[in-house]
Parts: structure tokens; sequence; C-alpha cells
């Protein structure tokens, strides 16, 4: 044999040898999963499944609670007979075929008994899950039912008990109660026949409707104490109020209050139909309005009166303070005709004066308006206030600027008595620089500071004569006098050149 045959032959041998091997392996592998699905199958317990549904038979269920046992025990039914013997023939045979050797259909079977019984266990949670719920909802019914009805019997008692807190929204509340007491009746009935499920969904209905009702109680005997006590009785005042007001001289700026008192009663009557129909949400909001609206009523009568004994008390005040701030311009004007004689007023105090004057006279005659309505009966009282607030501050601000004028002006005979001190001290000054220069006898003064000499001399002299004058500009000379100054500084400082000059060539 050569020796490629040789080695052809030894490795088909170690590939059966490996297959073989394969093959034991496997096989003992699927023996394991067969007895592991053998067991899971033993330890299957229909019992308290079984348990659920002799409770629940005893419960005689119907409706949809008895669809869906029906429905949930054919599940439970199948499990137990039919699918359980099936798969336990169906281990049998692939235990049968896995000792001789037949894998791939021990496979096929295991696979299909894993599959299969990964199913069923799932359907008998689920049925017990079913069953407990049906079981559970009993008790939660027959719990809440208790709950709900107790609910119920407390509110029904408030309501008829204290019918009257409720007006015309009672014949509603009635209604509504007796329509929770079918309910309960319902609740009863399917219970008794053991349609569970459709009791639950009408306790859930019964709890919305009982929550509902226990809300909107309150808010209809708020509403009810409103539109029965509190409105009618602050209109009713309010009414009496405004007349009792007219009749002592009030008047009221913007819409008639009777015009609108009556308005607010028709949305009383439009109120009690929301009231009688049980619409809570519309009727706060209608109630919450009228309420805005009666206060911002009282607020208008409550603004005239007070205003009126503002106006009462600022009366006499004013009546002072126009004859003060009268007095006080008469005397400014007079003052400023004095001081204009002899200066001229270069900032426009007089015409000024004049202007704030003929303000004092114009508020004066609004102010003479005003008591005469007053007086008449014809007042807006808010209004005669604001204009009295409008007066006073307009007043002080007259009088604080003509008392800036008057001190302004006052000042004008000291500005002139110094602009005379400043003018004597520069002419003092300029003589004494000729004495210097004349002591002194310095030889040959330039003619531009002999000329210079002579301005300074012809400006003191002209700003004397201008101060001389019987009506002066003191804003002019003030301007000059600075002037003047400079030039006195620079012929100063001339004069001292020229010196050190003359002393240099000595």
């Amino acid at each position: 044999m050569s020796l490629p045959q040789t080695i052809i032959i030894i490795s088909l041998v170690l590939l059966i040898l490996i297959v073989l091997i394969g093959v034991v392996v496997y096989n003992s592998r699927l023996r394991r999963k067969i007895e592991q699905l053998q067991s899971e199958l033993l330890e299957l317990n229909f019992a308290p499944i079984e348990d659920q549904i002799t409770r629940l038979n005893a419960m005689s269920l119907s409706g949809e609670s008895l669809s869906t046992f029906t429905t949930w025990r054919l599940v439970f039914e199948k499990v137990k007979k039919t699918k359980l013997p099936e798969l336990t023939q169906q281990l049998t045979d692939a235990e049968a075929d896995n000792g001789h050797y037949s894998i791939f259909s021990t496979r096929r079977l295991v696979n299909s008994v894993n599959k299969e019984l990964t199913e069923s266990k799932d359907d008998l949670v689920n049925t017990a899950a079913v069953f407990e719920q049906l079981l559970q909802s009993n008790r939660e019914n027959e719990t809440q039912l208790n709950t709900l009805l107790n609910r119920y019997q407390t509110m029904r008692k408030a309501v008829l008990s204290n019918s009257f807190k409720y007006g015309v929204a009672l014949d509603q509340l009635e209604d509504k109660l007796t329509e929770m007491e079918t309910d309960f009746d319902t609740v009863k009935n399917l219970s008794s026949q053991g349609d569970h499920v459709e009791a639950k969904r009408v306790l859930t209905r019964l709890n919305a409707s009982l929550t509902t009702l226990d809300d909107i109680l309150p808010v209809l005997e708020r509403a009810e104490q409103e539109l029965s006590d509190e409105f009618p009785a602050q209109l009713k005042e309010i009414t009496t109020a405004y007349k009792d007001m007219l009749a002592d001289k009030y008047n009221f700026p913007g819409t008639d209050i009777l015009e609108e008192i009556k308005r607010l009663q028709e949305d009383l009557q439009k109120a009690r139909n929301l009231q009688t129909n049980l619409d809570v949400g519309e009727l706060q909001e209608s109630n919450e309005l009228v309420s805005n609206q009666i206060d911002g009523l009282y607020e208008r009568l409550e603004r005239e009166i007070k205003a009126r004994k503002v106006v009462d008390k600022e009366t006499d005040l004013l009546v002072k303070q126009f004859s003060q701030s009268e007095l006080e311009s008469t005397k400014l004007i007079k003052k400023l005709d004095h001081i204009d004689q002899s200066y001229q007023l270069t900032h426009g105090e007089l015409p000024e004066a004049n202007q704030l004057a003929d303000e004092v006279k114009q508020m004066s005659a609004d102010f003479t308006t005003d008591q005469e309505r007053v007086a008449a009966g014809k007042a807006v009282f808010s209004n005669v206030q604001v204009d009295y607030e409008r007066i006073t501050k307009r007043l002080i601000a007259i009088q604080k600027r003509q008392q800036e004028i008057s001190t302004d002006v006052d000042g004008l005979y000291e500005a002139e008595r110094i602009a005379k001190g400043s003018l004597d001290n520069f002419a003092q000054e300029v003589s004494l620089i000729k004495r210097k220069i004349d002591r002194q006898a310095l030889p040959g003064l330039p003619t531009n500071f002999i000329d210079f000499y002579q301005v300074v001399v012809n400006e003191i002299g002209e700003l004397n004569t201008e101060l001389e004058r019987v009506r002066i500009n003191l804003e002019s000379i003030s301007n000059k006098l600075i002037l003047i100054q400079e030039d006195v500084n620079r012929l100063n400082s001339e004069t001292a050149r020229l010196r050190v000059r003359q002393i240099w060539w000595s």
C-alpha cells in the first residue's frame, strides 16, 4: 500500500472517530434535555387554578365575567387534558429515538416540546392571573360598593337636610341622587348575577359621580348664599346710599349707578339659570364678575365721600394760599417795576412774574368755578379733588419761583456797589502807575504803551459814566469789569518791564 493511500485511510478513520464521538456527545446532551423537560412537565401544578375554578363556579358568574371565565377555563383544560398528554408522548418518542441515535428526529421533537411547554406555562400563568382578577374584582366590588354607599348616604342626608342651601339647584341635585341610587341597584343586581366586570364599570361611574357632586356642593352653597343674601343686600344698600347721596348734592361721573344696578340684577337672574342647570363653572365666573362690579360701585360711592371730605378740608386752605400767592405776585411785580427803573432786567424777570401772576389768577378763577359748582350742588367731588391737588401743587411751585426771582434781583444793589468799588480800585491802580512813571522820569516811553495806557483810562471813564446812568445793565457792566481787570493787569506788567529796562540801561 502506498503512502498516499495510507494517509487517506488514516484520515477517514480519524474522521469517523470524530463523528462518532460527536454523535455520542450530542446524544447525551439531548438525553439531559429530555430529562429536564420531563421534570418540568411533572412540576406543572394545576391544583391552584382548579381551586380558582371551583370558587368562581360557586359565584354564579354571568355577562362579561362569565364570558371571560369560560374563555380562560377552556385554555386551562386544553393545556391539562390535551397538551400535557401530547407533550408527554412526544418526550417518550424522543427518548426512544435518542436511544437509537436518531439525532435529527430527537432534536425536532425536543424543540417542539420545549416551545409548546413554554407556551403552555404562559397560558397557565395568564389563566391564573385572569381568574385571580375575577376573584379580586368581586372582593373589591364588595368593598367599594360599601364605601361608595356610605358616601352616598351621607351626601344624600346632607343635601336633603340642608335643601335650603342649594336653592333652585335642589331639583337637579335630587335627580343626580336618584340616578346614583339607580346605579347602586344596578351594581347589586350585576353582582348577584355574577357579572362583576360590568359591576366594576358601574362602580367606577358612581365614584366619579360622587366625587363630582362632592366638589360642586360647596360651590352651590356659596352661590346660593351670594345670590339670595349677599348680592341683593349689597345692591339694596348701594341703591339706598346712592339716592341719599344724590339728595345730599353728590354727583357721579360715568354711567348712571341705578342703571348699573339694574343690569347687575339681570345678571343675577342669569346666574340663577346657571345654578338651576348645575353649570358650576360658569356660575362661579358669573358670581365673581358680579362681586367685582359690586365692589366697583362701593368704590365709586366711597371715592366721592372721601373726596368731599378732602374738598371741605382743603377749601379754606386754598383760599388762604390764593390770597397769599396773589399778594406775593403783586409785591414781586411792584418790586421788579421799581428795580427796572434803575437796572436793566436781562433775564425776563418782569414778564415771567406777570405770567406767573396771570396763572395764579386763572387758577383762582378755576377754583371759583369749582366752588360755584359745589354751592349749586353740581360738583363731582372727585373731579374737584383732582383740581385742588393740581392747583395746590402748582401754587407751591409758583411761590417757590417767585421767591427765587425776588432773591436774584435783591442782589442787584449789592452787585452795583461791588462794581463801583471795583471801578474805583482800577482807577487808583492806573493813577498809581502814572505816578510811578512820573516819579522815575522814564525817558522815551513807547508809543504803544502810551496808547494802551490811554485805552485803559478811557475804559474806566466810560464804565464810570455807564454806572452813573439812571438805568444800568449790570450784566454788561460785569462783563466790562472783567475786561478792564485784564487790561489793568496787563498795564501793570508793561510798566514793570519798562522799569526793569531803565535800571539795566542805567
